[in-house]
């Protein structure tokens, strides 16, 4: 069964996502980790940190696309401090 059909979603749209086009939501990420058998983090290892074995869809995830999300985080950050300050 190929990754995108275990997380119900299409070949585009998880082709987008390996190529850093599209952000998924959260439960989207958590659905691809649990196809692929690893925590949610690990789908943010850079090529350089994966270990031998480690799942051949798990190096299509970029670099590009870890920076996303600390963009995004930060974006996020900031918006929740200027809410309280």
């Amino acid at each position: 069964m190929e990754l995108s059909e275990k997380v119900n979603i299409s070949m585009n749209y998880l082709s987008e996502i390996e190529r850093g086009l599209k952000w998924p939501h959260p439960d989207i990420l958590q659905n691809l980790a649990s196809a692929l058998n690893i925590e949610v983090f690990e789908l943010f290892k850079s090529e350089n940190n994966l270990k031998n074995g480690d799942s051949k869809y798990m190096k299509r995830f970029s670099n590009d696309i870890a920076l996303a999300v600390e963009q995004a985080v930060k974006k996020a950050v900031s918006s929740v401090q200027k809410q309280y300050k």
